[in-house]
């Protein structure tokens, strides 16, 4: 099938997988297998085609099965992320999300894979959490809205009550005016809710009360207003009893102890008015259902102190300086006492007028500059806000970066200026330090988060710090008596205590105190890992554990420390006893002598120091004296053993001299000439001395063998010169021979020097007797040639014929015989 017919029928069965499926079982080549199982859709499809290929084609089972997992997973997925969907949308229409429901929520939802979910079910997810954390902030909002209103209100309503009560009894009508604005503000800030019913309640009575107080001021001021001339106006006769029902009818205060406060100021402003009028009129009757207060005697106050009181206010009002006018304003208050202001002369009472009219316009103009300065704080705690919401934006491509300690330091910085704005007297609105406050607080959120994570992080390392202290406070301390080891073994020893029991004992405790050692190393790395204990842990928590971070330590340093001199002393004993064997200490033995204390003592050292380790400074410098005086002793050893080898490197010289004239031997030597180099060797090895270890076996192997060469040269020279003596002698019976078988007798008797030269003398003797013989004698007897025979086969060691081996033992008992009986020796060769 084509390429072109193959792209046709593919369009052909798409969307029928049972087509595509006997497709991809029919197609020829792989490619064309898999791009009929990418085009399955089908749960069921792709379990069937998983087992059709199973046992056909390994990478057509392998993609069909890793599409069927993902098509499950996919499925999984969209039915968990549906019922997430159903959770979130019932806890839309709940006043109260429990927030580990959220959090397990978007837990369970950042676990599914995103890719396997429908676009619809992350818009919806999406949107619905979004509407979720929207009614949470709004919540929360109103929640901090509700507590700040009520701190706010339990805050400053005991101040208010005070300044109301503080202005009843001397005060002016505008103070309470002024006092009016907050208290107004924060009652129409009320957030309504039922838990603040109560607290409303009372601002409400509280403004009920300041708007009575503020009418019966202002109708007390304007009874004590001057007449034109200066003087009070004359009040008729009835003044008094008509002056009672008109403050009767004005607003009555529900605060008992304000509407005494004004009786009272009423009662001093009548007396004051009944003083300085013509006619004096009778009392007014008391006022029904409310009891009547005796208006108290005026006094008279200090001129003096009232003048110089009145001069310093109005120095502080030239110089503007209004918190102080306060003060001069509240002492002048004091002066007067239960006297009424209206008692004073006309000149003192129209500057103090002016100088609490000029009071309250000032103070009037600082609430507006305190106003507009409040504005532009509200504005840049708005901006800070702005931009700290920004920089918590992850969805923002470049969302700004906060510099945690300097943004703290704006937020503290705008507080501060709230703060002087209040000692100043600028008075503010509920709305806006709600404003000023909330917008600080979200500007807040990021410090706040990073004070929580440090806060967490710093109690954290403390659980950290006191995990490790109980771990050190728990190991134990072996004794300190343990520490005196070779004492303690020798005590053992004297006590007839076993010494491998004492050796168990004492390892015991070394390993006891190594392992704590190694356990404090540990505790101080992971506490140095902790960091500074001042800038990690809690500030109240860092005496308590400087404190117990001594005892701890000091509960092992304390016996350590004391364990440690004593394994001093120990290592100074080590010394003395390494410097006593070194050279001019006394001490005559041989250097090998002192090889075996040594290594001992360098044991022992060994011993101590994996038993007890001592500080860094004082083990190097111990050590290091330790060393020198062992140093000074090997090296008085190495050179007697320099010495040694060298005297033994000259003696094994020697002995390959000797072996090399040994092998130089010509084969051709004279054996006299061999023998006398034989024994010169042979006296020269064995007077040769000590040879070095593991050389002499195999030097004495060599000389063997070159001794053995030399030995079989001399054998084989002395072998030659026989052969040469018999062919001698051989040529010389050849000539005897000749000489007695011719039968010229003329011939000259004497031997022929080529032939006698080189034969024995005795040989050399018998052949002249035979060559001076007669040739006529003949030959010897047989008997006698046989004897001869059997002589020279018994000499030169040949083999005797059978039939003459009996022969032959005779001769040789007649021989032993004559030598046994002293007659002569037996013939040799």
């Amino acid at each position: 099938m084509s390429d072109a017919q193959w792209s046709a029928e593919m369009l052909a069965v798409q969307g029928d997988d049972a087509a595509l499926l006997r497709l991809a079982l029919a197609a020829p080549t792989l490619d064309r297998k898999i791009a009929c199982l990418q085009a399955l859709n089908t749960e069921a499809s792709l379990k069937q085609a998983e087992r059709e290929f199973r046992n056909r084609d390994r990478k057509a089972h392998r993609l069909a099965k890793q599409r069927l997992e993902a098509a499950v997973a996919q499925r999984e997925a969209r039915a968990t992320a549906q019922m997430l969907l159903q959770r979130t949308g019932a806890l839309l229409g709940q006043t109260q999300v429990p927030v580990n429901h959220l959090v397990a929520l978007d837990r369970e939802w950042a676990a599914l894979p995103a890719p396997a979910l429908e676009p619809q079910q992350c818009r919806q997810f999406s949107e619905w959490r979004e509407r979720i954390d929207a009614t949470l902030r709004e919540d929360e909002a109103s929640r901090q809205r509700l507590q700040r209103w009520c701190a706010d209100a339990r805050r400053s309503l005991p101040e208010w009550r005070r300044g109301l009560g503080d202005a009843a009894e001397r005060g002016l009508a505008i103070e309470v005016s002024s006092l009016c604005v907050p208290i107004k503000a924060l009652c129409d800030a009320s957030p309504g809710a039922p838990a603040v019913d109560e607290l409303a309640l009372s601002l409400a009575q509280l403004l009920q009360d300041s708007t009575a107080v503020e009418q019966r001021l202002a109708w007390l001021e304007a009874q004590a207003a001057p007449a034109p001339d200066g003087r009070p106006e004359p009040a008729p006769a009835q003044a008094p009893t008509e002056a009672r029902a008109r403050w009767d009818a004005l607003p009555t205060p529900l605060d008992d102890e304000l509407m005494r406060r004004l009786e009272q100021r009423f009662e001093r402003a009548q007396a004051a008015l009944q003083a300085t009028s013509p006619a004096v009129a009778a009392p007014a009757p008391a006022r029904p259902g409310r009891t009547r207060l005796a208006a108290e005697p005026s006094q008279t106050p200090d001129r003096d102190l009232l003048e110089s009181l009145l001069q310093q206010a109005e120095a502080w009002l030239a110089e503007g300086q209004l918190s102080a006018l306060q003060q001069g304003l509240s002492a002048i208050d004091v002066a007067l006492g239960s006297a009424s202001a209206a008692a004073l002369p006309e000149a003192w009472r129209a500057r103090h007028q002016a100088l609490r009219a000029e009071h309250a316009r000032l103070k009037g103009w600082q609430r507006w500059g305190g106003g507009r300065a409040r504005d532009d704080l509200c504005a840049q705690a708005d901006a800070l806000a702005q931009h700290t919401l920004h920089a918590a934006d992850a969805s923002l491509p470049h969302a700004p970066k906060l510099n945690l300690k300097q943004h703290a330091q704006e937020i503290h910085a705008l507080r501060q200026r709230w703060k002087e704005l209040d000692r100043l007297g600028a008075a503010a609105s509920l709305e806006m330090w709600q404003r000023f406050d909330a917008a600080l607080q979200t500007a807040y959120q990021p410090v706040a988060a990073q004070h929580a994570a440090l806060k967490a992080a710093r109690q954290d390392n403390l659980v950290a710090r006191e995990t490790l202290l109980a771990a050190l406070e728990a190991l134990a301390v072996p004794p300190v008596e343990a520490q005196a080891v070779p004492q303690a073994m020798r005590q053992a020893e004297a006590q007839a205590v076993p010494q491998g029991e004492a050796q168990a004992e004492v390892q015991g405790e070394a390993i006891a105190w190594r392992e704590l050692l190694r356990e404090r190393d540990r505790f101080q790395l992971a506490w140095r890992k902790l960091g500074p204990i001042e800038h990690t842990a809690p500030a109240q928590a860092c005496a308590p554990l400087q404190q117990r971070l001594r005892s701890a330590l000091e509960r092992i340093d304390t016996p350590l420390q004391q364990a440690q001199q004593a394994a001093a002393v120990a290592r100074e004993a080590l010394i003395a006893r390494a410097q006593a064997l070194q050279p001019g200490a006394g001490h005559r033995s041989a250097p090998n002598d002192a090889a075996r204390p040594l290594r001992e003592l360098q044991a022992e050292w060994q011993d101590q120091a994996r038993r007890l380790p001592l500080p860094r400074a004082l083990e190097a410098a111990l050590w290091a004296r330790f060393k020198a005086a062992t140093d000074a002793v090997f090296a008085q050893r190495h050179a007697a053993l320099a010495a040694r080898d060298a005297e033994l490197a000259a003696k094994l010289a020697a002995r390959e001299a000797l072996l090399e004239r040994l092998a130089l031997l010509p084969d051709d030597a004279p054996a006299a000439e061999i023998e006398r180099a034989l024994a010169q060797v042979d006296r020269a090895w064995r007077q040769g001395g000590e040879l070095p270890r593991g050389i002499a076996e195999g030097l004495e192997t060599r000389y063997r063998s070159a001794r053995a060469a030399a030995a079989q040269k001399l054998d084989d020279g002395l072998r030659r010169a026989w052969f040469a003596q018999c062919d001698g002698l051989v040529h010389a019976l050849q000539q005897c021979e000749l000489r007695e078988d011719s039968s010229d007798a003329t011939e000259d008797p004497g031997p022929r020097p080529d032939a006698l030269a080189g034969l024995p003398a005795s040989w050399q003797q018998a052949l002249a007797q035979r060559w001076a013989r007669s040739t006529q004698a003949g030959p010897l007897p047989e008997t006698e040639v046989d004897e001869l025979l059997l002589q020279l086969e018994a000499a030169l060691a040949l083999p005797t014929p059978a039939p003459w081996q009996a022969a032959r033992q005779l001769l040789k008992l007649r021989a032993l015989k004559q030598a046994l009986e002293g007659r002569g020796a037996v013939a040799q060769g």
